[in-house]
């Protein structure tokens, strides 16, 4: 018997640390003039 997992959801207090944790995983790079960074980080 085969399975097939084809969506997978995670739960975070820190949407943004998680955002940096899958940009360093998969290697993306910041472009710069971004309009879609943060405006404030909360703390």
């Amino acid at each position: 018997m085969t399975s097939l997992v084809s969506h997978t959801t995670v739960d975070c207090s820190d949407a943004f640390e998680l955002s940096e944790w899958w940009k360093a995983l998969l290697g993306y790079v910041d472009l710069e003039g971004d309009p879609n960074l943060p405006a404030t980080r909360s703390a």
